[in-house]
């Protein structure tokens, strides 16, 4: 059973679950282990593509606040009229929005930078304004541009964040794949020479992977009217030995070597052209044949 490899799992983070060919995707609903990493996954991705990252603060809030700075909070932010000498107040969401007094014409030539005065300067020339004794009706953060900004840079944050985990992931493997070819040592190895009748030729080595051998036979592939066995033989004993290792197919073959086999007794790689006769012995019609010897 094949389960999902690290290039479908960056494609559930980067893309969902809908990215995945549809075998994939039956595979995560039969398979309890590819289930989890694939929830796991599109959660991060969801994450990342999410916007949501402000939640709106409850009304509450906003009530004790301005209870501490002293001003009044009107919930149902009615509109006043400028006959009044006040502004009109409007709300957005749940925040309520400071309503100040109308400024007058000295106002309007103080030099300032700031559209909204801070308190104490307010306080500090109260005959500016004819309202200034009124309560202020609501105050409103200051919420637009820069929380837009705000929540873009987070959402780029989490996106790169997710990227340098998928990249990071592909790295890992990339690294361990590229570590596990190292720790392939070839032992041993022959040229495959045509016997009579064939002209074909190749090579065979012995590969040791962390204590396991492995033939690994290349051979074109040429067509024959029956199949391709290979075989280890013997031929040095009295009575010559052989162990069958494997069909071949196409133009390589690998095949695991029995534990403990003995490569200084079996020492001759030899591929047959065999029938379709139902005798698992040898045909004794070989097409190449080489023998092993160490690496120099």
């Amino acid at each position: 059973m094949r389960h999902l490899d690290d290039a479908e799992l960056a494609s559930i983070a980067l893309s969902g679950l809908a990215s995945l060919e549809p075998e994939s995707r039956r595979h995560i609903d039969t398979c309890p282990d590819c289930s989890v990493e694939a929830a796991a996954f599109s959660s991060v991705g969801s994450v990342a593509r999410s916007q949501d990252f402000l939640d709106e603060p409850p009304a509450e809030l906003w009530e004790r606040i301005t209870g501490e700075l002293g001003v009044e909070l009107s919930p149902q932010m009615l509109e006043t009229s400028h006959a009044n000498g006040v502004s009109s107040a409007t709300t957005t969401g749940l925040f309520p929005r400071v309503v100040l007094p109308k400024t007058t014409p000295d106002d309007a030539l103080a030099p300032t930078q700031d559209n909204h005065p801070a308190p104490e300067q307010r306080q500090a020339t109260p005959e500016h304004s004819p309202d200034a004794g009124r309560p202020i009706r609501g105050l409103r953060p200051r919420r637009g541009r820069r929380a837009g900004n705000r929540n873009r840079s987070r959402a780029w944050i989490a996106t790169a964040a997710v990227a340098s985990f998928v990249l990071g992931a592909a790295v890992a493997v990339g690294v361990g794949q590229w570590v596990g070819r190292d720790r392939i040592e070839v032992v041993e190895q022959a040229s495959l020479q045509p016997l009579p009748g064939w002209d074909a030729s190749g090579t065979a080595r012995v590969e040791d992977t962390a204590g396991k051998l492995q033939l690994v036979v290349d051979l074109p592939d040429n067509p024959v009217s029956g199949f391709r066995e290979v075989w280890l033989l013997d031929l040095a004993g009295k009575t010559p030995g052989l162990l069958s290792v494997g069909t071949l197919n196409g133009d390589q073959g690998v095949f695991d070597l029995p534990p403990g086999v003995d490569l200084t007794k079996y020492n001759v790689v030899d591929v047959s052209h065999e029938p379709f006769d139902g005798n698992p012995a040898h045909s004794s019609d070989s097409i190449v044949r080489g023998e092993l010897g160490s690496v120099s």
